[in-house]
C-alpha cells in the first residue's frame, strides 16, 4: 500500500511541476519574430507585427540606440521610446530622462508611467540582414483625467531593429 501511495504522489508531483501555465502570452524568445506580449491588469495581449509596426533604430555614429517600440493592438497599445541609450544589454528605468513609456487604451486614453523598466536582454548585431533585439518590460501607468492606474506586467518583445549609418 505504501508503494502505491508513493507512486501516485510522485506521479501527481511530476504532472503538476511539468505542466506549463497557459496565460495567453508568447513565450520569451530571441529569434527576431517581430512580436510582443504583455498583460494589462491581468488581461493578456499578443501582437504579431511587421518591422514597421515594432521599430527600434540603431545609429552607428555614436553607438547609441534610438527609436520607439510600438506594440499596437487595434487602437490601443504599448509605446516606449529610447533616446541616447548605449547599445548594450541591461535594465533601464523608465523614469530616466532617456526613456519613456506610454499605454493607450481602446478609447484612446493615454496612461503615462509612474514607474517601471525596459530590460534589453539580447542584441544580435552579427547578422547583416536580420538584426535582433529582445527583452522584457513592465510598468505602472496612470491617466490623470480618469484618475485610473494600470499595471503592465510580464511584457516581452522579440523583434528586428533597423541599422542607420
Amino acid at each position: 500500500m505504501k508503494k502505491i501511495l508513493y507512486f501516485y504522489g510522485l506521479a501527481y508531483l511530476l504532472f503538476f511541476t511539468t505542466c506549463k501555465r497557459n496565460d495567453g502570452l508568447f513565450p520569451y524568445t530571441q529569434k527576431g519574430l517581430n512580436r510582443a506580449s504583455y498583460m494589462v491588469d491581468g488581461k493578456a495581449y499578443k501582437i504579431n507585427a511587421t518591422i514597421s509596426d515594432i521599430y527600434f533604430g540603431y545609429y552607428a555614429i555614436d553607438s547609441n540606440l534610438y527609436g520607439a517600440a510600438t506594440f499596437p493592438n487595434s487602437d490601443e497599445g504599448i509605446f516606449f521610446y529610447l533616446n541616447d541609450v548605449k547599445f548594450q544589454l541591461g535594465r533601464i528605468d523608465v523614469k530616466t530622462p532617456r526613456i519613456g513609456a506610454l499605454y493607450i487604451d481602446e478609447n484612446r486614453n493615454e496612461y503615462y508611467t509612474l514607474s517601471g523598466y525596459v530590460d534589453i536582454n539580447y542584441i544580435d548585431s552579427t547578422n547583416k540582414y536580420k538584426r535582433i533585439i529582445a527583452g522584457e518590460f513592465g510598468f505602472v501607468c496612470k491617466n490623470e483625467k480618469l484618475n485610473k492606474v494600470l499595471n503592465i506586467t510580464r511584457g516581452n518583445f522579440d523583434c528586428e531593429y533597423v541599422y542607420h549609418k
